[in-house]
């Protein structure tokens, strides 16, 4: 008869190997030492499939929240891309609205009356900051 394993060993306990024992067994119309055995293997298997399954799930969850966060991140920085890229068109087109804005308002002679920089001030708009953000 085969001793059952202790609950200290349950950790480390491969329950495959018994249960193909017992497969064999019942396959070959044997009968056990003792069901009672028999039965403890069966139920720690049952145990270690459900703990693999929890550390299965415990690791899919895992996965998915690492994934997650890279496809956040990489949206991220995508958004952070087109803001930025609209942000250069708005300021491109306020920069040309202000120079018309000075072109029309040149006197006889050609000197403008409103520069296209005190234009943009004047609506609140800072286009003509230079690209470093200063």
């Amino acid at each position: 008869m085969t001793p059952a394993p202790t609950t200290a060993h349950m950790s480390n306990f491969d329950p495959i190997p018994r249960l193909q024992q017992i497969v064999a067994t019942i396959e070959d119309g044997g009968h056990f030492d003792s069901p009672a055995t028999a039965a403890h293997y069966i139920n720690c298997a049952i145990k270690e499939i459900g703990q693999l399954r929890k550390e299965r799930d415990a690791l899919i969850q895992m996965r998915e929240r690492q994934y997650a966060a890279v496809v956040m991140e990489d949206n991220n920085a995508c958004l952070t891309a087109e803001r930025d890229e609209m942000r250069r068109q708005r300021d491109e087109a306020r920069r040309e609205v202000c120079k018309r804005v000075e072109s029309a308002s040149c006197l006889s002679d050609g000197e403008p009356t409103t520069l296209a920089s005190d234009y943009a001030r004047w609506c609140g708009w800072d286009c003509f900051k230079q690209e470093d953000g200063k």
